[in-house]
């Protein structure tokens, strides 16, 4: 029993590690196939996009609230601006390109046998491919830009819509009278 002991162990570690081999081997398809259709260049070029759009969206918005305080004191302002575009830049960076293609790739590569990923990596690689992932980041280009002026409208009507009740509600609240306090429970 302890003579077949050590070689079982010795079968099951090359097997591991021819497994572990073929999985190397499949990420590194993945990897370049992602690269192949240009999906880190595209992650990257939304975010850069998403970060602006955000950025010009609430902008408006925090100025008004600047405007309606009473943080009149250029310091102060400086100091909220700072705390705002801070927020902003965390709030946008949640994620990378390297990021959302290594994440992108290992879901896509969970559907997809390595056999799979050469082929697709044969077109992608081809001129056709080339010419086809050009066409789609011009066309997804394109998509963003319409939709980015339909989404900026929205939210502007949105955040408009969002003053007015807020003004409603700061008016009604100096206009009554402070409710006595409620007691606490017994």
């Amino acid at each position: 029993m302890l003579k077949k002991l050590p070689l079982t162990l010795l079968l099951a570690f090359s097997l591991s590690s021819a497994a572990l081999a073929d999985e190397a081997s499949k990420k590194e398809k993945l990897d370049r196939f992602v690269e192949a259709i240009g999906l880190k260049q595209s992650f990257a070029e939304s975010i850069a996009a998403q970060r602006e759009q955000t950025k010009k969206a609430v902008e408006p918005t925090m100025r008004q609230i600047l405007d309606d305080s009473l943080a009149q004191d250029p310091a102060i302002r400086a100091r909220f601006e700072k705390v705002f575009h801070d927020y902003l830049d965390t709030a946008m960076s949640a994620y990378n390109a390297e990021q959302m293609s290594a994440s992108y790739g290992a879901l896509l590569g969970k559907h997809l046998s390595e056999g799979d990923i050469e082929e697709l990596l044969k077109f992608y690689t081809s001129d056709l491919g080339r010419k086809e992932v050009a066409a789609t980041r011009q066309a997804l280009a394109e998509y963003a830009q319409t939709t980015g002026v339909e989404r900026q409208a929205r939210l502007s009507k949105a955040l408009s819509e969002l003053r007015q009740q807020l003004g409603k509600i700061m008016i009604e609240a100096r206009e009554k009278p402070a409710a006595a306090p409620t007691p606490p429970p017994k």
